[in-house]
């Protein structure tokens, strides 16, 4: 899913779903951060590359983006999409996952 389909999940569903951004950008700049999340409306926290880069090691390397992680309640890895991804495939899914896979 893009930027604006995360931010309506996350309007949508965002009681039920946890929804995170990932920057792996190596020169992060608080300034430029700041200005492309408010121009895109993300409302969903942003980890920043100090953080991302461990979380990449923790879920076996980030090789390409976008990377979308689905886990469930007990964080068990539910679904993994290696690129984008649709809001109907992900609602799918979310559904899927709240009734118990």
């Amino acid at each position: 899913a893009e930027i604006p389909e995360l931010v309506a999940l996350n309007k949508t569903d965002g009681k039920n779903v946890t929804i995170m951004g990932v920057l792996l950008e190596p020169d992060y700049e608080e300034e430029k951060i700041s200005h492309f999340v408010t121009q895109h409306g993300i409302t969903y926290p942003l980890i920043t590359p100090q953080g991302s880069f461990e979380l990449g090691k923790r879920v076996g390397g980030i090789r390409s983006i976008p990377q979308m992680f689905l886990y469930d309640s007990e964080g068990k890895l539910f679904r993994h999409y290696p690129g984008p991804v649709s809001r109907d495939v992900l609602s799918f899914d979310l559904h899927s996952l709240d009734k118990g896979h």
